[in-house]
């Protein structure tokens, strides 16, 4: 399962990519990647995350 907070710090504060964070999870990179693109299409959420969110 993805852990969509991990996802968007390594992503943005680790400057990680797609294939680095998917490594580091376990996870399928297709997965980090399509979550990360929809976040970026996302006009109710954008990093960083509102309070409450972490």
């Amino acid at each position: 399962m993805l852990d969509y907070k991990v996802i968007i710090i390594k992503h943005y504060t680790l400057h990680m990519s797609g294939r680095q964070i998917a490594s580091a999870l376990g996870v399928s990179k297709s997965g980090v990647n399509d979550f990360l693109s929809a976040f970026e299409k996302c006009n109710t959420l954008q990093y960083p995350l509102p309070e409450g969110m972490y």
